[in-house]
């Protein structure tokens, strides 16, 4: 029943590891929840066959999200992580 002090967008370059994404899902919503967060995840893909980009990725994600506001967001934060990665304390 609070409001959130904060909105974050959470941008997560992504490719060809479905067991982590899937994993990181899982346990990143309980985790950001307990915070009391308005959070938002956005999961960028790259789906050639180059060499994994994940600069270009998160830049064209930012742009997405900030210059087209996206979902009407009003952001505080934006954040950059790794699928492959937990915070600790989970």
């Amino acid at each position: 029943n609070c409001i959130s002090r904060y909105k974050v967008a959470i941008i997560i370059p992504y490719r060809n590891r479905e067991e982590n994404l899937n994993s990181f899902l899982y346990n990143m919503h309980p985790y950001l929840q307990r915070q009391l967060l308005n959070y938002s995840i956005f999961v960028v893909e790259q789906t050639n066959d180059v060499v994994f980009n994940k600069g270009i990725l998160m830049n064209a994600a930012f742009r997405e999200i900030v210059q087209k506001k996206m979902f009407n967001l009003d952001l505080d934060c934006v954040i950059y992580h790794d699928v492959d990665l937990l915070p600790t304390g989970l």
